[in-house]
């Protein structure tokens, strides 16, 4: 008996929907490794920070920082209206800063936090300073800082 050609296309039609699922599945496998791969390396402030509030802060307490990826990592939520401390909000002042003082006052954080926006604004700085008893420093290389405040007053 011989084979038709609709017999032999088949098996290759088999293959070659083998050897596609393939690639695809090794992509796709290939990109979630990228993704979860570049969230392991951060600068060493951030790693320091992290840790900081993951040992000092009670889970169950809000933490309010101008470094959202902080408090995330950390496993700490943070006031709604101050998860966005970005340019625009900070420093151009749609958010001034007698509202996050006040913010900050209302949703009464077990910590705060320094490393950005928030040290663009002197009265920001110094309301954190006053509300907050304790601080943990941290200079980065060159100029700039950031610094953690713990046990509100």
């Amino acid at each position: 008996m011989l084979a038709t050609q609709s017999d032999l296309r088949r098996p290759a039609v088999a293959a070659l929907t083998v050897v596609v699922a393939g690639f695809f599945a090794a992509a796709v496998v290939k990109d979630r490794h990228e993704i979860v791969g570049a969230n392991a390396s951060y600068p060493p402030e951030i790693r320091w920070a992290i840790e900081q509030i993951r040992t000092r802060t009670p889970s169950n307490k809000l933490v309010v920082s101008d470094l959202p990826i902080v408090p995330y990592l950390a496993g700490r939520r943070m006031p709604g209206q101050l998860i966005d401390t970005s340019i625009g909000r900070i420093a151009l002042e749609d958010l001034p800063p007698p509202d996050v003082l006040k913010l900050i006052d209302k949703s009464h954080p077990s910590a705060a936090i320094i490393g950005r926006m928030f040290q663009t604004k002197s009265v920001i700085v110094a309301g954190i300073h006053k509300r907050f008893s304790r601080r943990l420093h941290y200079q980065l290389a060159g100029a700039g800082y950031l610094d953690i405040f713990l046990d509100p007053r």
